[in-house]
């Protein structure tokens, strides 16, 4: 459509003008600069007087209604830069004080998970690209501000486990806002999940206390914590334990301390189910893979291969020694070396009540297992003791250690330690553990009186002996400092493996390359290296290269040292 001027001067007809053009440059700049004040003028007296979901709620609603106006009144060139006036007049210019304002604003939604005005917020953040920008840091400022609280060295001495537990809660709420109110568009959700993995991944590998802390929280939900809970609650719980795992960059440490925490529970019967315990590794197989979890496989089928060689030997003791029970309620547990988390086995005289016994099993199981070994750690075992005193019988849960030395007391009333150790075969420093132990309790007296035990001391029946319990746990002292260390124990035994995993990946890309860059060197070293479930960092691997130069398995290039040469 063309307008046309009936005016005429010498008789010239004037230029045709395009209406579009008279549109744009007679209407629409003065409309766009009119609807600009006009707004910026409204935003500001508002915002001095609503919260931000009132805030928000009245820019959708004005946005709504210029979105109506365009059908009926402007032309549809027009729309663009009318909302970006809008949107720059209500929202770029008043973002900030929108995300910051006290109570009421966006880090304040975002932790009542206030879903529907985070949604709204985010409609209309997500309009420019420095208000969308703002947005992304302060869901980046949120989670770091909490996962800073939360993994603090104060919150972990208050409670390991609470700490864990709120980690866990706090990841499932972060996800619940993703998934409630930011999963719009799927090209910005992964702005948001690539926000969530990377603060998690940062803090929550601050330091390593994690990994123990996370299979403590495990330990604690697989033997009592879900005792009350239904399968499916059971199922979403270890679900959310793995989202938590798969943040770890140490998941070889953590498989260490998992081993540990898993003997202890299949060993002494402290697991609520074994079909949750085979979730739980099933779950860690898919994340990390089958050889992860194969040691922890194989201390399971040892458990369930024990318990059947165990039925088959008490049938074929029965019967062979012609009685309708066993004189003693024994279980024993054969063990696959390398597979369990057991370093130190010491052996002792066990007492004449069970040797006799051990024999048997011992000639059952060899005979079954032909080109096997058995060696007995009896410092992993366990026993239940019965007591007659003068009033009242006691039982007593001790170590096998602790139960050879109690059951010497049937004999006489009084033994010197050296004695003790003669009889039972204790190695000394283990043999003091037990013995400070059993007189903590008051089952026995040191008649010497010492502060510290020695071989000359004399250990006492003790016939007064009083407890409130008829059953009763004898302490499981350790020796000094192992408890308290296991943690770095633990952590020294995984850091002597990587520098081994490093060594051996360096000399088989070395091997390959023969001569390669230091920055190329590193990078392969760290993707060989995710295969064994860490991520070495820089100065750990030049360090280990800096060894390997020393042993001359490398050497700098004479050209260029930042080069290193593989020497065959």
């Amino acid at each position: 459509m063309y307008g046309y001027s009936n005016h005429a001067r010498d008789n010239a007809t004037i230029k045709e003008v395009p209406s579009k053009e008279i549109y744009k440059n007679y209407f629409e700049v003065d409309f766009l600069a009119e609807t600009k004040q006009y707004y910026e003028t409204e935003a500001q007296n508002l915002i001095r007087g609503v919260t931000c979901s009132e805030y928000i709620k009245q820019a959708e609603k004005r946005l709504n209604e210029e979105k109506d106006r365009l059908g009926f009144y402007l032309d549809s060139s027009t729309e663009q830069p009318l909302i970006s006036v809008f949107i720059s007049a209500y929202i770029i210019q008043n973002c900030k004080a929108l995300v910051e304002m006290e109570n009421t604003g966006l880090l304040f939604l975002l932790q009542e998970e206030k879903y529907d005005e985070i949604k709204r917020m985010y409609k209309l953040f997500i309009s420019s690209n420095e208000s969308f920008e703002l947005f992304l840091k302060s869901i980046t400022a949120f989670i770091n501000k909490n996962l800073e609280t939360l993994v603090s060295e104060e919150e972990n001495k208050k409670d390991a486990l609470k700490t864990v537990e709120n980690i866990i809660e706090f990841h499932s709420k972060v996800m619940r806002i993703l998934k409630s109110a930011l999963d719009v568009d799927t090209k910005q959700q992964r702005h948001f999940h690539k926000i969530v993995k990377d603060t998690f991944e940062f803090w929550l590998n601050k330091n390593q206390s994690l990994s123990f802390n996370l299979n403590q929280y495990i330990d604690y939900c697989l033997r009592t914590s879900f005792i009350s809970k239904s399968e499916v609650e059971i199922d979403q719980g270890l679900n959310k334990i793995i989202e938590i795992f798969k943040f770890l960059n140490n998941k070889d440490l953590f498989e260490k301390f998992y081993k540990n925490f898993l003997s202890n529970r299949l060993l002494h019967d402290k697991s609520l189910s074994e079909d949750y315990e085979k979730s739980m590794i099933e779950k860690l197989r898919k994340e990390c893979g089958p050889f992860y979890t194969s040691k922890l496989e194989i201390m399971f089928k040892d458990i369930t291969i024990s318990k059947q060689t165990m039925s088959d030997f008490l049938t074929w003791y029965v019967t062979k020694q012609e009685k309708t029970s066993t004189p003693l309620d024994i279980d024993i547990r054969i063990l696959t070396q390398g597979s369990w988390p057991i370093s130190e086995i010491t052996s002792c005289t066990l007492p004449q009540e069970v040797k006799p016994f051990i024999t048997q099993y011992s000639m059952f199981y060899l005979k079954n297992n032909m080109g096997k070994n058995i060696t007995w750690a009896t410092n992993y075992g366990t026993a239940q003791v019965r007591a007659n005193y003068a009033e009242k019988k006691k039982e007593f849960v001790m170590t096998t250690h602790q139960m050879c030395v109690a059951v010497l007391f049937n004999e006489k009333t009084k033994f010197s330690v050296d004695e003790i150790q003669r009889m039972t075969q204790i190695p000394f420093d283990e043999l003091k553990i037990c013995i400070e132990a059993m007189l903590a309790i008051k089952l026995f007296i040191n008649e010497s009186n010492g502060t510290d035990i020695t071989n000359r001391d004399v250990i006492a029946y003790n016939p007064d002996f009083t407890h409130k319990s008829y059953k009763i746990k004898v302490p499981e002292k350790r020796k000094k400092g192992i408890d308290k260390n296991v943690e770095e124990t633990l952590v020294q035994s995984v850091q002597l493996e990587r520098k081994h995993a490093v060594e051996a990946a360096i000399v088989r890309i070395m091997k390959s390359r023969r001569l390669m860059e230091h920055t190329q060197l590193v990078e392969e070293v760290i993707k060989y290296s995710s295969i064994n479930q860490f991520t070495p960092d820089v100065p750990f691997i030049k360090q280990v290269i800096e060894n390997l130069i020393s042993r001359e398995y490398l050497d700098r290039s004479a050209d260029n040292r930042n080069v290193y040469v593989y020497l065959s």
